[in-house]
């Protein structure tokens, strides 16, 4: 099974990379030699990332929790950190490409190095019978990958048309401010991502009331600490403006926390997606879609025309006033479908 899902993301990977490997040369068409070269790389890196996550997603399932969770802390912080000295040492657009480039390279270190003697199983084993995970496989991985790639690949499209419209110093700061967010989203998820294999057993055990009480502590306890975590920041940011000390390297403080208000309602939803994929489903792959069609429609046609401001307020109004209700609905219609499926099986 292991297998198969590596197989079926080696070919949904360069197909996207592919697609957005065109987009990038073709918006970029009329930029440097130097820029293109940039974002292929980019979007190559972003591409790789993917199959990094999905590897720790499957090392995860072995109940590897903890080590997974460090390796994305650690990864956090050294993305944010090199960010940061590419970005002092001069090197502008290119820090991004470098320092996630970097980051990935960590990553991918410390998990074979956390689980090498699995992976070494996993590649010297020889399979005694053949099993068609097609019909068992497909369906879900497809939704899985809809919702992973709409996510993901729409967040590595921000940065490249911010500086297109606004310059290298604007890419910069958004992008390092980013890498902040998401160090902080990801250490908000962990709360939830430390139960998933508790999540997974009282799904399979039909311990319907269990399962929503650690849901729904592990979820207040994530966005507690993503709330106090983002009034630091900002706080941390204030600072840096007072003293005027590497605080032109991030985003002005009110555009910084219009965007971190819109990280609230996608934290939310990415916690309710979880409690639904353990339940083995992907209810919100069509929603996860249409999100990425909204957020690429905002980042092309509001920012080129109005400006970042009106893009923060776009992406909040996209998040806030249509994202999260329909997710919802959505998590609500869902539970009451699993409660009554667990009734007919216990």
């Amino acid at each position: 099974m292991v297998r198969y899902a590596i197989k079926l993301y080696l070919v949904i990977i360069p197909v996207a990379i592919i697609i957005l490997t065109a987009v990038g040369v073709y918006f970029f068409r009329d930029q440097s030699r130097g820029i293109v070269i940039a974002w292929i790389i980019y979007s190559i890196i972003g591409g790789v990332s993917l199959s990094t996550s999905l590897l720790q997603s499957v090392y995860q399932g072995l109940d590897k929790v903890i080590d997974i969770q460090k390796n994305i802390i650690t990864g956090s912080i050294f993305t944010i950190l090199f960010n940061c000295i590419l970005l002092w040492t001069g090197f502008n657009i290119w820090a991004l490409v470098l320092g996630n480039f970097i980051s990935l390279v960590l990553m991918g270190y410390l998990l074979y190095k956390r689980g090498r003697s699995f992976w070494v199983q996993l590649y010297r084993h020889k399979i005694s019978y053949k099993f068609n995970w097609f019909k068992e496989i497909v369906p879900i991985q497809f939704k899985y990958a809809v919702s992973c790639v709409s996510g993901y690949f729409v967040f590595f499209l921000y940065t490249p048309v911010v500086y297109k419209y606004g310059g290298a110093v604007l890419a910069g700061q958004f992008g390092l401010t980013f890498t902040a967010y998401n160090a902080l989203v990801s250490l908000a998820n962990s709360w939830v991502d430390s139960k998933l294999p508790k999540f997974n057993i009282l799904v399979s055990n039909n311990h319907r009331m269990e399962l929503r009480h650690l849901f729904k502590k592990t979820s207040v306890l994530g966005c507690i600490f993503f709330v106090i975590g983002s009034v630091g920041f900002l706080l941390l940011m204030a600072v840096l403006n007072y003293f005027s000390f590497y605080n032109t390297r991030f985003l002005s403080i009110d555009i910084a926390a219009i965007f971190l208000l819109a990280q609230v309602p996608m934290l939310i939803i990415n916690l309710m997606a979880k409690y639904l994929r353990a339940h083995k489903d992907e209810p919100y792959f069509i929603l996860s879609a249409l999100n990425g069609l909204m957020i690429a429609g905002a980042i092309f046609i509001i920012y080129p025309i109005f400006g970042l401001l009106w893009l923060s307020i776009s992406v909040n109004i996209v998040y806030w006033f249509i994202m999260l209700p329909l997710s919802i609905i959505l998590f609500r219609k869902y539970d009451r479908i699993y409660e009554e499926r667990a009734k007919i099986q216990g």
